[in-house]
């Protein structure tokens, strides 16, 4: 497994070459959470983005949603919101997590 650095060196010109639904995949585990939701922002900013990239990026969201600070939390779910695409899954999780982080 990569570490932080490892990742966001990996991961970052990879996505911004290739944002397809495929490559996500390929790269889930290679990068973090800041770049997922930057590539996200990117995407929704530029009006960039298929259903099948969306639904691919709220699964790989998913999976590390714990990991995502405020800021990356709310720059995926603007820009699922401006694409107008609605994961109900996503969003619960995602208002689990700001609500847990409202204690610390």
């Amino acid at each position: 497994k990569l570490n932080f650095q490892e990742r966001q060196n990996h991961a970052s010109p990879k996505l911004l070459k290739d944002s397809s639904p495929q490559n996500i995949v390929n790269l889930r585990h290679t990068f973090t959470p800041h770049a997922l939701a930057n590539t996200l922002w990117a995407c929704a900013k530029l009006r960039h983005a298929s259903p099948e990239l969306l639904e691919v990026a709220s699964k790989v969201v998913l999976q590390d949603i714990d990991n995502f600070e405020s800021q990356s939390i709310s720059n995926t779910l603007w820009a699922y919101a401006r694409l107008g695409y609605f994961s109900a899954e996503l969003f619960k999780a995602a208002s689990q997590v700001i609500v847990n982080n409202l204690d610390n």
